[in-house]
Order: structure tokens, then C-alpha cells, then sequence
């Protein structure tokens, strides 16, 4: 497998049915000109496949013959239409406690609106989480749940799950690797990342949290 920089770009060529509304707007607007997908009878299925062949290859032209992972954020956004395009591909949902991400985005230190409005990053935790949920109900086959902190609990039983799923030669590597190494985290090394962030909040934000999320929470059994 390879792994680089996140390919935001992706997400900008999909969001908004922006790669759809392209495609219908050539259907609806030129069916009585000589335009080459009409002429040629290309559905958006096929055109979205193609779409994500010629990404598809670009990848390939830099991952040195190894599979390409991107674990950009912004994908989950666009989930529906990477099932899509890339036909192939299979999907991880790394799902991680609510009470920590939500912690971990208004301790960020970004200036995105979800990390300085409490309530925001709530709603975008409950939101984005849905999306991911919907793709993994819409393709079974396709998607694997994993979660965070069962994952850094017991990283060889996560990783092995996660070659099978991916058809990948068993390997401790990954586990090894992440037993000595901290995953992205909003903390820095020298931080004590605390070990119950709902103690840290205050009273009010308990009583958002509980008011958007709780239901999520319930659902994944946390």
C-alpha cells in the first residue's frame, strides 16, 4: 500500500454533483447538437467510471506499482460518488468516541467554524458519521467499520482484519508501527491527552453533546 499527502482535490472535482451537473447539463441543454457524449450515448455511470479510471491512473503513475490509499477527511463528503467512480475501491470507516473528536476539534486551534463553535462540531461529528454509516449500508461489500479506540486497544486483531478485508498477505508491520507510533492527534507530544474529555467540559456543553449526539452514540454502542 501507499499512503501520501491528502488528495483534496478529488473532493473538489466531486462536491456539490459538480461531475453530475456537468454531465445532465450537456443531456438537457445540448440533445440536439452534435455533442460527443450525447452522440456517443454515455450514461453518467460510465462517464463517472472514466472519470475515476484517469484519477485512478494518476495515482498509480506515483505509488511505485502499490496500491493507493488517500485518507482525506473530505471524502466521506463525497462518498456516494467515490463508490462510484471507483468501482474497485474499498472503503475504511474509522469511526472514533464522539466525545473525542469533539474535544480534539475545539482544542485544535484551527479557525474553521467547527473548531470554535461547540455546537458545530457536534452537529458535524453526527453529521459526517451518518454519511459514512449510509455508504457502508448502501455497500456492504465494500465498507469496513473499525473502531479507534478497539483498534489501539488491540492493533495485531484490527490490522489482521483489515488485510483480510483488503485481500492483503497477513503482516505484523502495521501493528508494530503503531504500537511505537501516536496516530494524527490535535495534541502534541508534550500534551497529556486527557483520559475522559467529557470531565473537561462544562455543563452546558455536556447538554449539547447529549441534545446532538447521544442517539449516534447509542447506535455505535458507545
Amino acid at each position: 500500500l501507499r499512503t501520501s499527502a491528502e488528495a483534496d482535490f478529488i473532493f473538489k472535482l466531486f462536491r456539490r454533483n459538480y461531475l453530475y451537473n456537468t454531465w445532465k447539463s450537456i443531456q438537457d441543454d445540448r440533445r440536439d447538437v452534435n455533442t460527443w457524449l450525447v452522440k456517443h450515448d454515455v450514461g453518467y455511470i460510465e462517464f463517472s467510471r472514466y472519470i475515476g479510471l484517469g484519477i485512478d491512473q494518476l495515482f498509480l503513475s506515483r505509488s511505485g506499482g502499490k496500491r493507493w490509499v488517500d485518507a482525506a477527511p473530505s471524502n466521506t463528503s463525497i462518498a456516494d460518488q467515490n463508490a462510484l467512480s471507483f468501482p474497485n475501491a474499498k472503503f475504511i470507516h474509522m469511526l472514533r468516541n464522539g466525545t473525542s473528536v469533539v474535544n480534539s476539534m475545539i482544542k485544535s486551534g484551527f479557525t474553521t467554524r467547527w473548531a470554535q463553535d461547540f455546537t458545530k462540531a457536534c452537529t458535524d461529528w453526527v453529521y459526517y458519521v451518518g454519511l459514512a454509516e449510509k455508504l457502508s449500508k448502501d455497500h456492504p461489500q465494500r465498507t469496513m467499520l473499525v473502531k479507534y479506540e478497539e483498534l489501539v486497544a488491540e492493533p495485531e486483531t484490527g490490522f489482521a482484519m483489515m488485510h483480510e478485508f483488503l485481500n492483503l498477505a497477513q503482516s505484523s508491520a502495521s501493528a508494530d508501527f503503531m504500537n511505537d507510533n501516536r496516530m494524527n492527534s490535535s495534541y502534541s507530544s508534550q500534551m497529556v491527552r486527557p483520559e475522559n474529555p467529557w470531565d473537561d467540559w462544562t455543563d452546558e456543553q455536556r447538554g449539547i453533546f447529549k441534545q446532538i449526539a447521544q442517539e449516534t452514540m447509542e447506535r455505535f454502542s458507545y
